[in-house]
C-alpha cells in the first residue's frame, strides 16, 4: 500500500520544496512553480520554510529579492498561452502565511524588521492581499501589509477607503507595540494631508496616543493647499521646515505660504525656483517683496524652462541672474520664443543648446540657433540619434555637425539599422567602437551585426556574452568562426538563461568558465555543470546533497 502523507507532514514537505526552488530560481518560471508549491504548502509548511531558513543562513537580500518577485506574481504571471494569472489559484491564505512568516523569520534573524515590511508591502501591493493575508501571519507582518495597500489604495484614487483601511491597520499596529510601524504612520499622514482628510488624521493621531505626524505631513499639506490641515498639523506639534514653503509655492498656493510665513516657517533661495519652475509669477513677486534672495540663476532657468516669459522678463527687470543654462532650458523644453528673447537681451549659450533642442527633436530650435551662430558639438548629432531623432541628425550633418562614436552606438542601440547604414553611406565619420557591435548583439539584431562586422566595425567579448543569452548557437558559431572573443561571461550568460546547447557547445570548443555559472545557473544547468567540472562557490561547496537535492 502506498504510504500517504499526513496532513501537517505533506504540508511541511511542499513548504521546503517551495523555499528550495525559491532560492534556485533566476527567473519567473522557477517562481511559477514556488507559488505552486507554496500554495499547497499551508499554514502548516510555514514552519518548514522558517526552518529552513533559519538552518542555513542565507544572504538575506537574496531571498528578500526572490521572495518579493514571487509576491509580483500575484497579479503579473501569465502561462505560455497568455490566459489569465495561473498562480491566482495556488497563492492561498496559506501561502501568503509561508511567505510572510519567512521573511519574518529573516527579520528576526537580522534584526533588521525594516526589510519585513518592504518585502512584505509588494506582497500587499499585488492582488487581494489585504484578505490573503489576514489570514494567518504574524499581527504585525499583517498590519504593515494592510497599511502598505491602504496607501496603495490613496494613490489609485480611493482616499477615503484606502485611508480607513490604513488607520485601521495602524491601529493594530500600536496594539501590537512594534516601533517599527512608525515609517507606515509617517507616509499614511502624508497622504491624509494631501488629500485634506482631517478627520482620518485625527484618528490616526488618537490612535497614536498623540504621536506627531512627520514633517511630510505639514509638506503635503502645503502642496495641496490645504490651510486648516496644515494649522491642525501644527496645534498637534508636527514639525515643518523650509520644504514646507516650497511645496505652497509648487502648488500655487499663497494664502499658506503667507500663514507659515507669519507663523515661523523657514525658508530659503529655493522658494522662488519652486514658485518659478510652476509658473506662479504673483508668489514669485511676493516672497522677493518680503526678503527671499534670488539665490542662484535657477530662477531664471526654471521659468525658462516653463515657457513662462513673463516671468521670466520680470524677474530678469527685478536682478535675477541667468546663464547659459537659461537658453539650454528652453531649447530643450521647445521654447523658441523665450530663446529668442534671452538671446536679444545679452543672454550667453554654448553648445548645450543645441544638444539639448537635438535630443528633444525641436528641429526649429536648432535651426534657429544654428543659423543665429550658436556652438555645436559630437553631442548634437549623437543625442539625436539616441532618440530616434534621424530627422534632426540628417539636418545637423548636412550642415556640417560633426558626430563620433556615440552616434554609432546609439543607432546600434535602437536597433535602427537603416539609419546607421545611412549615416554610413552619407560620409558620417563612423568612428564607432565595440559598443555597436555589443548593442546589436544585445538587440539580436544579427542582420545589423553581420553589416557591422563586413565594415570594420571592432567587436569584443561582450558581443559572445549576449548571443549566447539570446540562445541563438548559429550566431555565436558564425561569430567565432569570424574571430570575435569570448570569455567567462559566455557561458555565464548562456547558463543564466538556460540555454544549455549554447553552454554545451561553447565548453567544447574551450570556452572558459568559472563559479558563476553554478551559482546563477537554473536547475538543469547546475546539474549539466557540476557534471562535467564547473568549479562550484563556496557556499554550494560545503552543502550536502539533502541540502538541496541535486548537488
Amino acid at each position: 500500500m502506498m504510504h500517504k502523507f499526513s496532513g501537517c507532514a505533506s504540508e511541511q514537505l511542499w513548504g521546503a520544496r517551495a523555499i528550495d526552488t525559491i532560492i534556485h530560481s533566476t527567473g519567473f518560471g522557477g517562481f511559477r512553480i514556488a507559488a505552486r508549491e507554496l500554495g499547497r504548502a499551508g499554514a502548516c509548511g510555514a514552519q518548514a520554510v522558517v526552518a529552513f531558513i533559519k538552518a542555513h543562513n542565507f544572504d538575506k537580500d537574496m531571498l528578500l529579492q526572490s521572495l518579493s518577485a514571487l509576491a509580483a506574481l500575484i497579479d503579473t504571471d501569465r502561462d505560455a498561452n497568455g490566459s489569465e494569472a495561473v498562480t491566482a489559484q495556488f497563492l492561498t491564505a496559506g501561502a501568503i502565511a509561508a511567505v510572510t512568516a519567512a521573511l519574518r523569520a529573516i527579520s528576526l534573524a537580522h534584526a533588521e524588521a525594516s526589510l519585513v515590511l518592504d518585502a512584505v508591502s509588494c506582497l500587499a501591493a499585488h492582488g487581494a492581499a489585504v484578505q490573503l493575508v489576514a489570514a494567518g501571519a504574524a499581527q504585525q507582518v499583517v498590519a504593515a501589509a494592510r497599511a502598505h495597500t491602504g496607501t496603495n489604495l490613496c494613490d489609485e484614487g480611493d482616499s477615503l477607503t484606502g485611508l480607513t483601511s490604513a488607520v485601521n491597520a495602524i491601529c493594530s499596529l500600536a496594539e501590537s507595540g512594534k516601533a517599527s510601524g512608525n515609517n507606515v504612520k509617517k507616509y499614511l499622514a502624508a497622504a491624509a494631508a494631501s488629500r485634506a482628510h482631517l478627520q482620518l488624521l485625527q484618528s490616526l493621531w488618537l490612535v497614536q496616543d498623540g504621536y506627531a505626524a512627520g514633517m511630510e505631513a505639514c509638506d503635503s499639506a502645503a502642496a495641496g493647499g490645504h490651510l486648516e490641515v496644515l494649522q491642525w498639523l501644527r496645534d498637534t506639534g508636527c514639525e515643518w521646515n523650509a520644504y514646507t514653503c516650497n511645496n505652497a509655492a509648487r502648488g500655487g498656493n499663497l494664502s499658506v505660504l503667507q500663514w507659515a510665513r507669519a507663523n515661523g516657517c523657514p525658508w530659503d533661495d529655493d522658494v522662488s525656483t519652486y514658485a518659478a519652475s510652476s509658473g506662479h509669477l504673483e508668489i514669485l513677486q511676493w516672497v522677493h517683496a518680503n526678503g527671499c534672495s534670488w539665490g542662484s540663476s535657477d530662477v531664471c532657468q526654471s521659468a525658462a524652462a516653463g515657457g513662462h516669459l513673463a516671468m521670466l522678463q520680470w524677474a530678469r527687470a527685478n536682478g535675477c541672474g541667468w546663464d547659459a543654462s537659461t537658453c539650454s532650458c528652453a531649447a530643450e523644453k521647445g521654447h523658441l520664443e523665450v530663446v529668442q528673447w534671452a538671446r536679444a537681451n545679452g543672454c550667453p549659450w554654448d553648445e548645450q543648446t543645441c544638444s539639448t533642442a537635438a535630443e528633444k527633436g525641436h528641429l526649429n530650435v536648432l535651426q534657429w540657433a544654428h543659423a543665429n551662430g550658436c556652438p555645436w558639438d559630437q553631442r548634437t548629432c549623437s543625442n539625436a540619434a539616441e532618440k530616434g531623432h534621424l530627422e534632426v541628425l540628417q539636418w545637423a550633418r548636412a550642415n556640417g555637425c560633426p558626430c563620433d562614436a556615440r552616434t554609432c552606438a546609439a543607432l546600434a542601440k535602437r536597433r535602427d539599422g537603416g539609419a546607421l547604414r545611412w549615416a554610413h553611406a552619407n560620409g558620417c565619420p563612423c568612428q564607432w567602437d565595440e559598443q555597436t557591435c555589443t548593442e546589436a548583439a544585445r538587440h539580436g539584431d544579427w542582420s545589423l551585426l553581420r553589416w557591422l562586422h563586413a565594415h570594420a566595425c571592432p567587436w569584443d567579448a561582450r558581443t559572445c556574452s549576449h548571443i549566447a543569452a539570446s540562445g541563438n548557437l548559429t550566431m555565436l558559431q558564425w561569430a567565432r568562426e569570424h574571430s570575435c572573443p569570448w570569455d567567462e561571461d559566455t557561458c555565464l550568460k548562456a547558463g543564466s538563461r538556460g540555454h544549455l546547447h549554447i553552454l554545451q557547445w561553447a565548453r567544447a570548443a574551450g570556452c572558459p568558465w568559472n563559479s558563476d555559472v553554478i551559482r546563477c545557473g537554473q536547475r538543469h544547468i547546475v546539474e549539466w555543470a557540476r557534471e562535467n567540472g564547473c568549479p562550484a562557490p563556496y557556499l554550494f561547496s560545503q552543502l550536502t546533497f539533502n541540502d538541496y537535492g541535486y548537488i
